[in-house]
């Protein structure tokens, strides 16, 4: 199968999309199972590469666009995207209406047209307006969870005659290390691995974490994370309630050294009111690790029943579930590993694309 993969997100570098773990994920397992697969993204200059040899980039510029900017593609990546006469096109993103009906339009008519959800919300504002004056219609569209459709659809910004398929953003390579490390301090240690922005409410966290401590002294939290424009907040949280010595900020860590750390928790604890998919959720329990997380749509649909979940924000729900959570047996952990290689490994997301690809292509030659 031939397939490109178009980021309608400005890009400025190879490298730069490199780092878009979703997308390089996905195409460099398409291409390790013997599809041919190409990369288009929108850039700020053009540029050609690749993604470890069989994957080919290639970035296009809006500069000879009519109107340059969010409302229309480059001219030269719709022509490329053409020329490829690829059998699918798998688009990332629902906040680019324009671009996705210029992309439609210039495709064969053969060229199944596929789109992926990213945890954005419908746009508003003009791009709003025109997501409903030209609502999304392509042979196929991606969420972590089929009900994070709904707000697309009561707005009027994707055709009900869409078919809708639930399918992780991300998969994953991880599994547990063993014999389990003791990498975290704490008995129990708890890990915490997310950006440190009040949209992963990380106070709720801190909260939930302080009551289970009650019945728990010795438990020890242990928060990971990269971005951090809400550190001050948190770290005023810590203070206030008292956690300086049982809370360890780790910062960011390398990703490769991620499996020994969830290996290592008897708890991952993830707080986040609004996901798209949750990554490290996603990574956690492919490491076997007892977690706990909001009960939120992607996360009921990721987790599959082997996660403690609690309404977000609650964070005495929280402190319950992960007084649980820790309980979990070598048995246990082992189920829910299972799981996750049943479910979010790299190459159960890339079967379950591929047969959403051959749908697509299916419904879009019988028209």
């Amino acid at each position: 199968m031939k397939v490109a993969h178009v980021s309608l997100a400005c890009v400025d570098s190879v490298a730069r999309l490199s780092s878009f773990a979703t997308l390089t994920g996905l195409v460099k397992h398409l291409a390790l199972g013997g599809h041919e697969v190409h990369v288009l993204a929108r850039a700020s200059r053009d540029e050609d590469g690749s993604l470890d040899g069989p994957v080919s980039v290639h970035l296009r510029s809006d500069t000879d666009a009519p109107l340059p900017g969010l409302t229309v593609l480059s001219p030269k990546l719709l022509r490329l995207a053409r020329s490829l006469a690829p059998d699918v096109v798998h688009a990332h993103g629902l906040l680019f209406p324009t671009q996705l009906v210029a992309m439609r339009s210039v495709l064969p008519s053969p060229t199944a047209l596929v789109v992926q959800h990213h945890g954005e919300p419908p746009p508003s504002g003009l791009r709003g307006l025109a997501a409903r004056l030209l609502p999304t219609r392509p042979d196929a569209a991606l969420f972590t969870a089929t009900a994070q459709s709904a707000e697309f659809l009561a707005a009027g910004q994707l055709s009900r005659l869409t078919p809708v398929h639930a399918v992780p953003e991300t998969g994953t390579d991880f599994t547990p290390v063993s014999p389990r490390p003791s990498l975290l301090a704490g008995s129990p240690a708890i890990l915490w691995v997310a950006r440190l922005h009040l949209r992963k409410d990380p106070l709720t966290a801190l909260e939930a974490f302080r009551r289970y401590r009650e019945s728990a002294p010795n438990a020890h939290l242990t928060l990971v994370y990269g971005e951090a424009p809400h550190e001050a907040e948190v770290n005023a949280a810590i203070e206030r309630l008292g956690l300086a010595a049982a809370v360890t900020k780790r910062g960011r860590v390398p990703h490769e050294d991620l499996p020994g750390l969830f290996s290592s928790a008897d708890a991952f604890l993830s707080t986040s009111p609004k996901e798209g998919c949750n990554y490290a959720l996603v990574e956690a329990l492919a490491c076997g690790t007892p977690s706990v997380a909001t009960d939120v749509e992607p996360h009921q649909t990721l987790t599959g029943g082997f996660a403690h979940l609690f309404p977000p924000g609650d964070a005495d729900a929280a402190a319950e579930a992960l007084a649980r959570a820790v309980k979990t047996s070598a048995d246990g952990r082992a189920r829910i590993a299972a799981h996750a290689a049943r479910a979010l490994s790299w190459p159960s997301v890339v079967d379950r694309t591929l047969a959403i690809y051959d749908e697509a292509i299916r419904r879009r030659r019988a028209r």
